[in-house]
């Protein structure tokens, strides 16, 4: 090594104009060297978690870590969505620059959100996508849903969408719809992620089966697309169409 590199200094530390703008200070290191669960937890509580974690970290297997035992969150949900739902899906969520120069393109969080939900549908398209059953289970799973039947319909802003009928408990006779409608939604974002909720979920009291007791999605995308329904020769009760035709209608 030469003289100058020796004598070359090891760091290089920061103005303190520029170090004022930095978003973690001194302040911050202190409160993690405080109490190191308390500080990750207030962080990781920043985000929307689907399962909360119940301790933050599992050193019990030292040299493995394990942290936010217990925790499930969907990553899109976080990077997307919820910065829309809090009202900031007007600021840029992404800024691009290309070649050559001059070929750029910002993106907001609302333009994100449109495309990634574009590109989900496309996924579906290709069979690739989260099963109607799972969401078809989380809307029974509820103390109130007794039987539920989901098909995707037609979406302008997103290409798809997610439409459920359901059949409720006798238990829910006397409750609002709407309220239950709301309900149903909260359950599903609870058991599989916030933008898994169906746009459109109808109170239906009874779903389209043959006389083997298959249900007949296809005809419920007929009514959900509001189109005229396909061959009905198979069904048990043809008429049951008619009653959800009305449940929709009201919705």
């Amino acid at each position: 090594m030469t003289e100058t590199h020796a004598q070359a200094p090891r760091t290089y530390p920061p103005s303190e104009e520029f170090a004022q703008q930095a978003n973690a200070t001194a302040d911050l290191y202190a409160a993690a060297e405080a109490d190191r669960s308390a500080f990750w937890a207030q962080q990781a509580n920043r985000l929307t978690w689907q399962t909360p974690f119940t301790e933050v970290l599992d050193w019990s297997g030292a040299p493995v870590a394990k942290w936010f035992v217990g925790g499930t969150l969907n990553v899109a949900y976080n990077c997307v969505d919820r910065h829309v739902g809090a009202g900031h899906g007007d600021r840029i969520a992404i800024y691009w620059e290309g070649e050559p120069l001059g070929d750029s393109r910002t993106i907001t969080y609302s333009e994100l959100l449109t495309e990634v939900c574009k590109a989900a549908n496309a996924l579906a398209g290709l069979g690739l996508k989260t099963g109607d059953r799972v969401v078809e289970s989380a809307l029974v799973g509820h103390s109130h849903g007794a039987e539920a039947a989901v098909v995707g319909a037609s979406d302008d802003s997103t290409g798809q969408a997610i439409c459920a009928f359901v059949i409720l408990e006798s238990s829910a006779a006397d409750k609002p719809h709407e309220h239950m409608v709301e309900e149903l939604r909260a359950e599903v974002a609870r058991e599989i992620s916030p933008i898994a909720k169906p746009k459109e979920i109808h109170i239906v009291p009874e779903l389209p089966k043959t006389r083997s007791g298959k249900i007949m999605r296809r005809l419920l995308r007929d009514v959900a697309e509001g189109r005229e329904l396909g061959d009905t020769s198979t069904l048990l009760d043809p008429g049951v169409f008619e009653a959800i035709r009305a449940s929709k209608a009201e919705a």
